[in-house]
């Protein structure tokens, strides 16, 4: 079969004898790469455990999935019991409805603060700053609580256009619309971190279920010389 493959490989050049002798060479050679191969494992300790680790991660990943994550996902009554009963843990912080002008130079932050407290809108704003394709003031819009990353750190949470700030090299103007007070999340505001909530709590239990199952035995000999050998090294 493997001189069948290999009739490409022939050139004629010498005899059938050392034609064959050679892709028996060939032959041979790839056998004996291909069984190391394959027997690595029985051959080699260091890449024996390495694999078994390998293997035994994979099921437990596989076993995590099944047990753990897919299902909790899947446990919609669960997932919502669960909400309900640690309603107090996912909550909004005090909020304020926000428009944050940023500009890189302080005469624009300055006439861009001046529009705001007219009551100009981001839009109109930009219109009239951003010409000649130069963009002199970006706006973040949106509910914003006190560590969003467009705010100072120091912001009062009161309504109207603040001062000029200046942080992360740039100068901003503040224009709060409204102060939102703290609040409870509703289940789909919160859904993900109920998710990762859950599925600790079931693993857990699941860890108390497999240890009142199976009592794990300790070999204090092997452990102590485990623990020496490690010392030494």
């Amino acid at each position: 079969a493997f001189l069948l493959k290999s009739q490409h490989k022939i050139i004629n050049k010498g005899t059938a004898k050392d034609i064959i002798s050679k892709l028996y060479s060939d032959f041979r050679d790839s056998e004996i790469l291909t069984f190391h191969e394959e027997n690595l494992e029985l051959e080699n300790l260091e890449y024996a455990k390495i694999l078994e680790e390998y293997r035994s991660g994979l099921l437990l990943f596989d076993l995590m999935e099944t047990k753990i994550w897919n299902a909790v996902k899947q446990d919609t009554v669960g997932l919502k019991n669960f909400f309900l009963e640690h309603s107090r843990k996912y909550r909004w912080d005090e909020r304020i409805d926000a428009i944050v002008a940023t500009c890189s130079k302080e005469k624009d932050i300055d006439l861009v603060r001046a529009m705001l407290k007219n009551g100009k809108n981001p839009d109109s704003i930009s219109k009239q700053i951003n010409v000649n394709n130069a963009q002199n003031v970006i706006f973040t819009v949106g509910i914003m609580a006190k560590d969003h990353q467009a705010l100072p750190e120091k912001l009062e949470f009161k309504t109207g256009v603040s001062g000029v700030f200046v942080y992360n090299d740039a100068f901003h103007v503040i224009d709060i619309k409204g102060v939102l007070p703290e609040s409870g999340k509703k289940f789909e505001e919160s859904r993900g971190r109920v998710i990762s909530d859950y599925q600790d709590e079931v693993e857990k239990k699941w860890i108390q279920d497999l240890e009142k199952k199976y009592v794990v035995k300790l070999n204090n000999e092997v452990l102590i010389e485990i623990k020496s050998l490690i010392h030494n090294n």
